[in-house]
C-alpha cells in the first residue's frame, strides 16, 4: 500500500473519531468550551499528521552514496644519513 493511500486512510479515521467525539460533546459540554475543544482537537490532529509524515519520510529508502577511493597515504620521511668524515 502506498504511503499516500495509508495517510488518507489515517486522516479519514481521525476525522471519523473526531465527529463521534463531537456529537457526544454537544450533549455534555457548554458551547464556549466546545469551540475551544474543537480548535484543540484540530491542532492535535494536525500535529499527529505531521509527526506521521516526518516518520514516514525517515523510513524511505535512501540510495547509498558512492564512496570515493581512499587517497594514497603520503610517503614517509626517510632518515638522512650524515657523513661523519667532515668532523
Amino acid at each position: 500500500m502506498s504511503r499516500g493511500v495509508e495517510a488518507e486512510r489515517l486522516l479519514a479515521l481521525v476525522q471519523e473519531v473526531g465527529e463521534r467525539v463531537g456529537t457526544v460533546m454537544k450533549d455534555v459540554i457548554p458551547p464556549e468550551a466546545q469551540s475551544h475543544l474543537v480548535k484543540a482537537q484540530h491542532e492535535l490532529i494536525t500535529a499527529l499528521f505531521l509527526i506521521y509524515q516526518h516518520q514516514a519520510a525517515g523510513r524511505r529508502a535512501v540510495t547509498p552514496r558512492r564512496r570515493r577511493p581512499a587517497a594514497k597515504p603520503a610517503p614517509r620521511v626517510r632518515r638522512i644519513e650524515l657523513d661523519d668524515s667532515g668532523a
